[in-house]
């Protein structure tokens, strides 16, 4: 209908104002507020209700909850992902420790490759790299007389790098 604009969360379909893909007006209050992919009271559609012990998911009543979602909240729908959740991080009540993030449902540090947070302060400080007691991972020493060089225990360090300090770190390039 020209000159109506429909509110947001809905689409235009032949000129009436309609829910988008996954969401519903249940209530009829005018707003799509029901996520017709989870809620398992409305599941696929308004009043469509699941079973006792199914969940819904992506608009289906299964058995449980599908891969990647949870009832963390034993509310009967499915709506914490599990692949993104920190306090739900590949399960219910799966928590990442402080700093790391959840990506498909693995908890992981935020820092930078070959870089580690191995005193607990949260600065990633460690090159994991280089360092003969954090070598590849924190707490993974190298034997007496070896040095960490790119992540590895070896008994010498690759030039350039020299252990000048006698550290048991290859940290000085000879070549600056």
């Amino acid at each position: 209908i020209c000159g109506r604009v429909c509110p947001t969360g809905t689409g235009c379909a032949l000129g009436t104002c309609t829910c988008n893909l996954g969401t519903a007006d249940c209530d009829a209050n005018g707003s799509c507020e029901t996520d017709t992919f989870t809620d398992r009271n409305n599941c696929n559609a308004c009043t469509n209700k699941c079973g006792p012990g199914q969940g819904c998911t992506l608009g289906l009543c299964v058995g449980g909850c599908g891969l990647g979602t949870g009832d963390c909240d034993n509310d009967g729908d499915c709506e914490t992902d599990t692949n993104t959740d920190e306090a739900n991080c590949g399960g219910c009540n799966r928590a990442c420790t402080t700093g790391q993030t959840c990506f498909a449902g693995v908890c992981f540090d935020p820092c930078a490759p070959g870089t580690d947070d191995c005193d607990g302060n949260g600065s990633c400080e460690t090159n994991t790299l280089l360092d003969r007691n954090n070598c590849n991972a924190c707490g993974n020493k190298c034997g007496p007389g070896a040095n960490c060089v790119t992540g590895a225990c070896v008994g010498f360090c690759l030039p350039p790098l020299a252990d000048c300090d006698n550290t048991g770190t290859c940290e000085s390039n000879t070549n600056t």
